[in-house]
């Protein structure tokens, strides 16, 4: 599908760019495409990555993406890191929700100052459903 898709893209003139979650780099495959991981397989087939990282410490972000930062680097594939804002009670550390709007913004501004030297850094993306 992704393969398909990413050909009608690329005929059409227009990025093919998808959402991934975090935990796409423990997963591995192993059948006609060949065997590998699925997050770096993804990233090197396709024009760009969210990655839905959703965690709320800096510490805990750069953590959950380190892989799939090394991939995008790799495979020369940008990439945006992805937040949550909506309340999770039962896994409050994958939200912003109870941290607040400033909190968030300090932050996500250290981690874009993280990776601003990194050019498959893509910026932010905040979840956002109300």
């Amino acid at each position: 599908l992704l393969q398909h898709a990413q050909q009608q893209a690329q005929d059409l003139g227009i990025k093919f760019e998808v959402d991934i979650p975090f935990w796409y780099d423990e997963v591995l495959y192993n059948n006609t495409l060949g065997k590998g991981n699925l997050a770096e397989w993804i990233i090197s087939n396709v024009d760009g990555v969210s990655i839905m990282a959703y965690r709320n410490t800096v510490p805990a972000l750069k953590n959950i993406i380190k892989n799939e930062m090394n991939y995008a680097k790799l495979y020369e594939t940008p990439i945006v890191i992805g937040v949550e804002t909506m309340d999770l009670p039962d896994e409050p550390q994958l939200s912003f929700a109870t941290k607040g709007e400033k909190s968030m913004n300090l932050m996500l501004n250290q981690v874009i100052r993280h990776y601003t030297k990194n050019r498959y850094f893509d910026g932010v993306a905040i979840q956002s459903r109300t």
